[in-house]
């Protein structure tokens, strides 16, 4: 008989033997729902599935999916290295002794960039852009290459647009943060560079609810801001970062019959009263010069009429780069094409664009269940007319099309994939580039092609929001990144392309003495000066 002690080891020995072979079982029924396909459903770990504990950590290395993992990994730690911001160089003072002379000088980069793995295509599409950059990183005074960004909620925070915006501004200058609408008509539209105050009180009608269809008059960021009084919004520079400088103040507004008043406060200065009465609806602006430096600016409708707002403009005088950001929460090309031409076509020559960018196709994903079914013509004849709308204000200026990022989905057994139609749209969007003489950008391959999405999504930092189609604010800063890169390795190109070539623009510049109160281009009748209301010609 066994006393105790040795009864209790006994039992204690059985216990574990029980145990181990629990746990042998559960492996062998573990392995056989990965050795049966049919059993696919019961499988506890799955690429681009549900965290599982331990699993994780043990089964991936035994299901021989580790250093498929480890690749992954290394992919995007790759991206997120080649989209770091760079310094920013030191560009050398130049001397009004001298003229330079009206030719492309020789160029040594000042930055040494890797090579990005996809670029702009053709990268000669964007050499009027170039052009404007070219005066800016030779320091000309008032040199400023603009350019506008519309997009879908992909752009929302202003993620993609300032991690553009940051990059050209730090190899090229910073000329302010640009173009902001209004009000803000989402929590998305948050602009970065600048500190935005809403006062409250507007009525607004953004492009995308077509809210406006009598006129079809949206304004340059899509969005109209009414009110018969009272409502306000304020504007201020940073305190630290990017534009923290502005010299110029813009307000972007309409005429129309019976038009109320606008007031406009500068810091502690006397209010400004704009008048928006007019015959018929047409455009018009109002532009205030300061010193360059710190600023806040309020905007205040006084009724006693209806005013009509689009936005604002914060600037200063260069050189450098200027990168607006459009960022239309569930828009897509067929709410832009609803623009009334001529209203549009005068907002872009105002604005005196080189550079047009679009950024769609998130809310066209189920459209190849619908129109895009059989074939892609309906969307090319789509985006054709935007282009064509939009280009008309300024047929010299570049337009560059980015594709659409990649976008996930769930299969039944928890696996994230990427959705097939994105890639189609991708190549549908190059083809609409090609066929309308824009350069074109691959973010869907840059980011990595299909199966990204899942890559993004297990990335540290994650890349992709759990929705599986919106970047976070670190996917942000690598897909800006990508198209920053993109570009300037366009410009290099370009520059040592363009050694010794005439550059009439630089002379013209050159020649030209920057006034005290630089004009702005204006919309058919020409500007208006410091203090006063800019009206372009009746569009009506």
């Amino acid at each position: 008989m066994l006393t105790s002690p040795a009864r209790g080891a006994k039992l204690e020995s059985r216990a574990v033997l029980r145990v181990f072979g629990v746990a042998c079982g559960m492996g062998l029924v573990i392995a056989i729902a990965y050795l049966v396909p049919s059993l696919h459903a019961l499988r506890p770990w799955v690429i681009g599935g549900s965290y599982v504990p331990f699993w994780n950590v043990v089964g991936r290395e035994l299901m021989g999916q580790g250093k498929e993992l480890e690749a992954d990994a290394a992919r995007v730690a790759k991206l997120q290295r080649q989209t770091r911001i760079v310094a920013s160089h030191a560009r050398p003072a130049l001397s009004r002794v001298e003229p330079p002379k009206p030719v492309f000088p020789r160029y040594s980069r000042p930055v040494e960039l890797e090579p990005p793995e996809y670029g702009i295509e053709p990268p000669e599409a964007l050499d009027y852009y170039y052009r404007k950059l070219t005066l800016a990183d030779l320091g000309m005074p008032r040199a400023i290459a603009r350019a506008g960004h519309w997009g879908d909620s992909v752009l929302g925070v202003d993620g993609i647009t300032s991690a553009i915006r940051r990059r050209l501004q730090s190899r090229f200058g910073d000329a302010g943060h640009g173009f902001h609408l209004m009000d803000r008509y989402n929590p998305s539209y948050q602009q970065q560079g600048v500190e935005f105050e809403a006062g409250g009180g507007w009525e607004r009608c953004l492009i995308v609810q077509q809210c406006r269809r009598q006129d079809n008059r949206y304004g340059y960021g899509g969005l109209i801001a009414f009110s018969h009084g009272g409502a306000a919004s304020v504007w201020r520079t940073p305190k630290q970062g990017f534009g923290q400088s502005v010299s110029l103040f813009e307000l972007w507004f309409a005429h129309q019959e019976q038009g109320g008043d606008f007031e406009i406060l500068i810091d502690a200065g006397p209010p400004i009263v704009v008048g928006t009465s007019g015959p018929h609806l047409q455009d018009g602006w109002h532009r205030e010069r300061v010193s360059a430096g710190s600023h806040s600016f309020r905007v205040r409708a006084l009724g006693p009429g209806r005013v009509r707002a689009y936005g604002v403009v914060l600037e200063n005088d260069g050189p450098g780069v200027v990168w607006d950001g459009m960022a239309l929460i569930g828009g897509s090309t067929r709410g832009l094409r609803t623009q009334d031409p001529e209203h549009i076509a005068s907002q872009i020559r105002r604005r005196d664009l080189d550079l047009l960018v679009f950024l769609f196709g998130g809310n066209d994903m189920e459209r190849n269940w619908v129109d895009l079914r059989h074939s892609m013509q309906p969307y090319y004849a789509e985006f054709a007319d935007v282009l064509q709308r939009y280009r008309a204000g300024k047929p010299e200026v570049a337009c560059l099309i980015l594709s659409v990022t990649d976008h996930g989905e769930r299969t039944e057994y928890d696996e994230i994939v990427s959705r097939k139609f994105a890639k189609e749209l991708s190549k549908a969007q190059r083809e609409v580039a090609r066929q309308n003489g824009c350069a074109f950008f691959d973010t869907y391959a840059a980011m990595g092609g299909e199966g990204s999405v899942a890559r993004w999504f297990r990335a540290s930092p994650r890349l992709i929001s759990p929705d599986l189609g919106h970047p976070t604010g670190a996917g942000h800063e690598v897909i800006g990144g990508l198209v920053a890169n993109a570009v300037l390795h366009g410009y290099d190109s370009f520059r040592r392309r363009m050694e010794g070539q005439p550059l009439p623009e630089l002379s013209a510049e050159w020649k030209s003495e920057p006034s005290p109160s630089p004009a702005l281009p204006s919309a058919n009748q020409g500007d208006a000066g410091d203090g006063a209301a800019a009206t372009g010609a009746p569009d009506d």
